[in-house]
């Protein structure tokens, strides 16, 4: 059943006005009825007070009539009761409500209708929501069929629910319209999809309010919604992150008697299946969350609460993460129906973290990434100033940061830089996680931020998907004046032992598992990230500077090979150097090749510029050890791009750490932490690092009762070593050099620095049907002493030579 489509003007888009007056004459008791007319959004179509900032309907921003008192059901719904007088404080303090100023929050302001009912619309037709809602598969089995202008037309069973929910809700009620794309957009025209995926930006902007429908009431949704508001209640009246009388800090000795929260058990299993329904992992949401309002509602079932209660209450957990998702792990092992197999929340051995922009490894289920809802928060809030910045010309306007840690920090200038930068790539993270249907839509559908939207990049469905990435790279090389993108290039990372199926934990058999494997689609030149394929781990911005000084100015051509055509990027820079001994990747690896010690001697130059003279420089560091530490932890603190202090030499002493204090750091933090490092030096202890075992650097585990001085400087130190070498390996190099590599990094490659490049990357010889002097890229690379532009003296004290490389 297709609908008769009239054709759109160039300004034009279509609402729908859901029939809710059962005197309307296309009202059926029975069934979704719907008009859908035409109208435009340009300015001459607002209304005149509307113009001068007068009041008109909808001026409150408020969803619904009346807010709701849910003190009393929060009380008597989410709170365990004390078992004794004797349990520990946060115990005794579980039923405390924290006041509020009006002795009750509401979810929203109450609106009056009678009042606005006086008021004129925004615009002279009126005004409109925007839906954002999960398409859902296709089935004819539960597709459900609609009038739209009196003909019938079938839609997927979730929106049929939407919009039967909307139908109901009072500013349906009282005129507002409905863009939703399947029904708005003539879905069987590619032309005018392609331009409605080009106005999807304004659509959503321009809405009264854009509002999430997240799906029917299933699985305690209603409770976890209420939850939601309670610990958003929590947040906004905290006067510090902690909240014992709710989520326990944990330790060793609570740990013991597994109680980590004061909610009931079934509400972590609610809130959990809330927070990883699929909605949350559909790719277009990013745009339609970031384009609405911190206050859209956003609905499931009958239930309704602003975003802001959500990023709140998340941001919450967050601030609480450990204890909070050990409880909820419990929650789900003693939970009945547990998780089966492809259901979203299941993940057998893995997970993506976009956290951390890293894959992490978990043994059964996947915790809910709380971090996610502030990202899209932060979306909202940059849509004003949220630009492709040039982060490289900032960086040459400012002194490179010295790695004496008494520096105070960077520059003013260069960290603002670097805040903007981060957000750039943080949403081009979002999106690589995301689901979409189209692969194209991988890129397309993130058009509508801001920052994307300035690579002007035109919608087209008949190009394929290997054609839209490669589209996309050259944009953003040349509109970035960087390489950044690179972090986002594919990194195949192998095979790693883990144990059987333990959900049953009764299965302790060994399996191999493979981390990431190597892009399929290799039409792809090296230098253009599939947004497809799994990529593995992703490099944080972290303010590095290794290229910034070498002359930018990328050159794209194509070539013609025996596979088909391929795009070469032409670019300035220098191959110095060759990877020799690697560490394994992970203390599991299944290749026991790793660690590798190559034992002879180097045989070939690097170019033809490289002597016998430059392969035998000696280790440009002072002191191994000081140079061993930097490379674990990226040579930065925790707190962003500032370089590590000198208390972080802490992490060449592994301590598998054990407290007996209710402390958060004296606690399962540091003890996992530990664990990690501990698991890396035994795998590794045989690696040779410059004629030293890295077995005899990393002094040998022990275990301390009372850490608390250095505690947290271990802490943090151990937390960027385990994101630095998650899924990466610790690397020597023929001149002496540390650093931190690729899996798919393999003794021989070449070490180069590019222009544009925030950090070495690792280049291995084309070698095959093309032409010579070609590279591949096998990944980004840390590599201590060349990070903050130290290339450049080497360039100008002819050290090194920089020529143009060619990548494919």
């Amino acid at each position: 059943m297709t609908l008769r489509y009239r054709a759109l003007k160039d300004s034009e888009i279509r609402l729908i006005t859901l029939i809710t007056d059962p005197s309307d004459p296309l009202y059926r008791n029975d069934m979704i009825c719907c008009k859908l007319e035409h109208f435009c959004l340009s300015e001459n179509q607002k209304s005149d007070v509307f113009k001068i900032g007068g009041k008109v309907k909808g001026w409150t921003r408020s969803w619904d009539r009346n807010g709701v008192d849910l003190k009393q059901m929060e009380h008597s719904l989410l709170r365990k009761s004390p078992k004794d007088k004797t349990q520990s404080n946060w115990m005794s303090n579980a039923l405390k409500i924290p006041p509020t100023s009006s002795g009750s929050t509401p979810p929203t302001s109450p609106f009056d209708e009678n009042t606005e009912n006086t008021l004129p619309w925004r615009y002279i037709w009126g005004d409109y929501v925007a839906l954002s809602y999960l398409w859902g598969p296709q089935d004819s089995a539960t597709d459900v069929t609609i009038l739209v202008d009196n003909e019938k037309f079938k839609v997927r069973s979730n929106l049929a629910a939407a919009m039967r929910q909307l139908k109901v809700c009072p500013r349906i009620k009282q005129g507002f319209r409905l863009w939703i794309d399947m029904i708005c957009i003539n879905q069987e025209n590619t032309q005018e999809r392609e331009i409605q995926v080009r106005k999807m930006k304004e659509i959503y902007a321009s809405a009264w309010h854009v509002v999430v429908w997240l799906g029917v009431e299933a699985e305690g949704s209603d409770l976890a919604m209420m939850a939601l508001r309670y610990l958003s209640r929590r947040h906004q009246h905290a006067s510090s992150s902690t909240h014992p009388d709710i989520i326990c800090q944990p330790g060793w000795r609570v740990a013991t008697r597994m109680r980590y929260t004061s909610f009931k058990r079934d509400i972590h299993v609610h809130l959990y299946r809330l927070l990883t329904r699929q909605y949350w992992y559909r790719l277009w949401i990013l745009q339609e969350i970031a384009l609405g309002r911190n206050d859209m509602p956003v609905l499931c079932g009958n239930s309704y609460i602003n975003w802001s209660d959500i990023v709140a209450a998340t941001t919450l957990i967050q601030q609480n993460e450990l204890g909070f998702w050990m409880a909820t792990d419990w929650a789900l092992f003693f939970n009945n129906n547990g998780l089966t197999e492809g259901e979203y929340g299941y993940i057998k051995w893995q997970k993506a973290d976009i956290t951390r922009g890293s894959v992490r490894n978990r043994d059964q289920w996947c915790r809910p990434e709380w971090r996610k809802f502030a990202d899209m928060a932060n979306l909202q809030e940059d849509q004003s100033r949220f630009i492709l910045s040039h982060p490289l010309e900032h960086a040459k306007n400012n002194e490179i940061p010295r790695s004496d840690p008494q520096d105070e920090g960077m520059p003013v200038g260069l960290d603002t830089t670097h805040s903007q930068d981060q957000r750039f790539w943080k949403a081009l993270l979002l999106g690589r996680s995301a689901a979409a249907t189209n692969p194209c839509d991988k890129i397309y559908g993130l058009l509508g931020l801001s920052g994307l939207s300035k690579l002007e990049l035109s919608v087209n469905y008949n190009f394929s998907p290997e054609e839209v990435f490669i589209t996309f790279a050259r944009s953003v090389i040349t509109k970035s004046h960087s390489l950044s993108l690179l972090r986002f290039t594919s990194n195949p990372v192998g095979e790693i032992l883990r144990p059987g199926d333990s959900q049953t934990l009764r299965k302790r058999h060994v399996e191999k598992y493979i981390i990431s494997s190597a892009c399929v689609h290799t039409d792809l030149p090296s230098w253009a990230p599939c947004w497809i394929c799994d990529s593995g781990a992703s490099w944080e911005t972290k303010g590095y500077r290794a290229g910034i000084f070498l002359p930018f100015n990328p050159n794209f051509e194509t070539v013609v090979a025996i596979s088909g055509k391929r795009c070469i990027l032409s670019l300035s820079g220098a191959s110095f150097d060759r990877v020799e001994n690697l560490s394994a990747f992970h203390a599991c690896e299944v290749d026991e090749m790793f660690p590798y010690n190559n034992s002879s001697p180097p045989t070939e130059t690097l170019s033809k510029e490289s002597t016998a003279k430059d392969r035998k420089i000696e280790s440009p560091y002072s002191s191994i050890s000081e140079a061993l530490w930097r490379t674990l932890v990226g040579n930065r603190s925790s707190s962003g791009c500032l370089p590590a202090p000198n208390a972080y030499s802490c992490i060449l002493s592994i301590r598998a750490l054990e407290a007996w204090q209710d402390d958060f750091l004296a606690s399962d933090k540091a003890y996992w932490l530990g664990k990690t490092l501990t698991q890396f030096r035994s795998r590794n202890k045989e690696l040779d690092i410059f004629g030293t075992k890295l077995g005899d650097i990393l002094k040998s585990p022990s275990l301390v009762s009372n850490f608390k001085n250095g505690a947290k400087e271990w802490a943090d130190a151990a937390s960027c070593a385990r994101t630095t070498l998650e899924y990466r390996r610790l690397a020597t190099t023929n001149k002496g050099y540390l650093g931190v590599v690729p899996a798919g990094a393999r003794s021989g490659d070449v070490v180069a620095v590019l222009a544009g490049t925030e950090m070495p990357v690792i280049l291995r010889p084309a070698g095959e049907h093309l032409q010579n002097d070609l590279y591949k890229i096998v990944g980004l690379a840390y590599v201590h002493g060349l990070m903050d532009g130290e290339m450049m003296g080497m360039v100008q004290t002819g050290k090194v030579k920089v020529r143009d490389l060619r990548l494919c």
